[in-house]
This record gives C-alpha cells, structure tokens and sequence, in this order.
C-alpha cells in the first residue's frame, strides 16, 4: 500500500505538461493517460459536481489549472490501481462481466439521454450499438478491474469515531448546513376500497387492453389519456434484471414470473400491487432483462 501512494506521488510530481505534442498527458508504466482523456474527464466531473450547464471555459486561469491537476491526480491513480489490480493473481475480471456491464452501462445511456431510441444513439455517435461496444471494450475491462482493486484494498480499512470528528471538523466550512428539524405526530388510517370499486378499476384495464388489442388504439395512446405520471410510476417503466422485480411487489410474487413469460409487444392482464392498478406491456427483452412499460 506505502509502494502505490509512494508511487502516485512520484508520478504525480514527475508528470510533464510538455508532451503535448504527442498527445500524453502522463505515462504510469505502460499505461498512459491522454490529454483527450484528461480533457473528457475535467468536463465529465466538472458536471457531476457543477450541473450539466458545466463548462471548463466558465473556471478562472487559476481554477481551470487547479481542477486540471485534480483530475490528472485522479486518472493517474486509477492507472496505478490498474497495475497492481492486473497483477494481482486474486482478481480476475471475465468476458460476461466486461459483456454485462457494457450492455447495462449503454442500455442505461440509451434510455436516459436518446429517451429509448437506438437509432437517435447511433445517429448522435455515428456508429452501431455493436461497434459502440466494441470500442468501449478495453476501457470496460479497466474500469471493472480498477472498481474490484478498490473493493479488496478497502475491505482492511476501517474509519474510527475520532477520525470522523476531525474530518468533520476540519472541513467545517465547507459542510452544507443542517436543515432545520421539527417533531410531529403521524397517525395512519388504513383505507381498503371495497370489492365493486376493485372490480371497476379492473374492468376499466380490460377495455383498454382490448382496445389495444383490436387496434383502436395503441399502448403510448392509452398511457397518455389514462396514466397519471408520476415519480413511482417512471421508476417502473424501463429495464429490469431477473429478480429484481419481486423484490418491489414482494406481496406479488407471480408477477415477475408472468412478466418474463410475455412475448415482447403482449399486454398483461391487469394487476394490483401495492401502488395501484397497472396494464404492463413488454417493449423489449435481452437476456435476462425486461424492458416494461405500464399504465
């Protein structure tokens, strides 16, 4: 542990912004960080902290050359960790995983930023998911074994009550202020609908899904007159692993089960959980994850 900190530190100091002519921003052993790198990961934080609005041109001289030596520290480290982690005969990082982390990782870019469209994804990188992947592949394996080198070094570490207090203190300033607090009393009275008014709701989802059925309408028709959108409900929409499900609806455990077994584009019949009444429609499937949408 000393060898690698030492080691960061070397490198660090040692590090020349002369070399960019070559395109390098530092070399740790054979790894090397380019200024490319360096410059996509200043704009990638930068918006993890500031906002997506995040600009590297809005930082001072002064900022700009403080936030550029953070980063480069920091990718530095993560290829000092990378050395030691592929040397380490204890970690090994196989095709399924680097596979399975590339298809969350992309599935999740395609949902978020191109709302579910491959074809918007591969129109804005000019290139296919397949050749997407491919390119992604080594910087996949490193993450993964750089993410795994952490785990097994944080495991002995352990954080004392004293050395929280003074990290505390320390950054006292910089510590966002407290919220308010208030006390209050919270009484819950259980409302249970009574079976005609279940019956109603289910039938109501029955019409519509027949109504899909028959072509009178579609599924986005019928989810945008008759859904009401909420936060929970998003939550529910987009992909979902094995397993994962049930553990939401655990007083429906049928559900994911009957869920999985759809062909994709079939409608469920109408279900009751805890949240509500729902009509789910399977969009999409890749191995064992579902793509769901539900009214």
């Amino acid at each position: 542990m000393k060898l690698l900190v030492y080691s960061f530190l070397i490198i660090s100091f040692i590090f020349s912004y002369q070399s960019k002519e070559n395109g390098l921003a530092a070399v740790v052993g054979n790894k090397v960080v380019l200024i490319s790198d360096l410059n996509k990961s200043m704009t990638d934080l930068g918006k993890n902290f500031f906002g997506v609005d995040f600009s590297v041109s809005q930082l001072s001289q002064q900022e700009y050359n403080s936030f550029k030596i953070d980063v480069l520290n920091l990718l530095i480290g993560n290829k000092l960790i990378l050395l030691s982690a592929e040397e380490d005969t204890l970690i090994s990082i196989g095709y399924d995983q680097i596979n399975s982390f590339l298809d969350e990782n992309i599935q999740n870019l395609i949902d978020f930023e191109f709302n579910g469209s491959v074809s918007a994804f591969e129109s804005s990188f000019k290139t296919s998911v397949a050749d997407y992947k491919s390119k992604q592949w080594d910087e996949a394996r490193e993450i993964l074994f750089v993410e795994e080198k952490k785990r097994s070094i944080l495991q002995s570490v352990s954080v004392t009550k004293e050395e929280v207090e003074r990290s505390f203190n320390f950054y006292k300033k910089e510590n966002p202020k407290t919220p308010d607090s208030f006390s209050f009393t919270l009484y819950e009275t259980p409302v249970k609908p009574d079976s005609a008014d279940f019956d109603e709701k289910k039938e109501f989802l029955f019409n519509i899904k027949e109504n899909i059925l028959t072509k009178k309408t579609t599924f986005e028709e019928a989810l945008k007159k008759h859904s009401k959108r909420t936060p929970v409900s998003d939550a529910l929409n987009g992909w979902w692993l094995r397993g994962d499900f049930s553990s939401i609806f655990p007083k429906n455990p049928a559900l994911e089960k009957k869920l999985f077994s759809l062909n994709v584009g079939e409608v469920l019949n109408p279900v009751t959980t805890r949240l509500g009444f729902h009509l789910f429609l399977l969009e999409d499937r890749a191995g064992e994850k579902i793509k769901i949408k539900q009214i």
